[in-house]
């Protein structure tokens, strides 16, 4: 059973009423606190490994075959290692390198939209354009043939009129 802290002190009254404060001290010097049961037993420490349990492992002469502290001064230290990415660095980049590569096809989706929509504005403003310049065309064609007959016409009226001129005066 185990005794608490309240139960020992009310103990130690107890005691000091009957005997004394220093006999009721000393007894309770002699329980263990939380009571004998939280104390190894001999069974408990059967579990425990003994000396000829450890024969069957290395001793320090046998380990005398393997590398010291010198020998492995030539192989990278923890410090050395730092340099280096870690599992975790790795998939962190891969994460981020995910979310790249989504932003990416996202971005190159719209990329190829806005494109196609440009591709078709420019399309309609070149045929519209093609539409203003022939009919500009048609325009300036059936004002130069108009202005030339005009032309033709103003020519022939001179002329008309130099010749009864020169025919009334000479």
């Amino acid at each position: 059973m185990t005794i608490t802290e309240e139960q020992r002190s009310k103990i130690y009254l107890e005691l000091a009423d009957k005997i004394s404060p220093e006999g009721a001290e000393f007894l309770m010097a002699q329980i263990p606190p939380g009571g004998w049961e939280r104390l190894a037993t001999k069974s408990d420490l059967k579990e425990f490994a003994t000396k000829s349990d450890l024969k069957e492992f290395a001793t320090k002469s046998d380990l005398k075959e393997f590398a010291t502290k010198s020998d492995l001064k030539e192989f990278a230290t923890k410090s050395d290692l730092k340099e280096f990415a870690t599992k975790s660095d790795l998939k962190e980049l891969a994460t981020k390198f995910e979310g790249l590569s989504v932003e990416f096809r996202e971005l190159k989706a719209y990329v190829i939209t806005r494109f196609a929509e440009f591709e078709v504005k420019t399309e309609q403003k070149l045929t519209a354009l093609e539409v203003r310049m022939e009919q500009g065309f048609a325009k300036l064609e059936a004002r130069r043939s108009r202005d030339v007959w005009a032309f033709a016409a103003a020519v022939v009226t001179i002329m008309v009129t130099v010749i009864v001129s020169v025919a009334f005066i000479g």
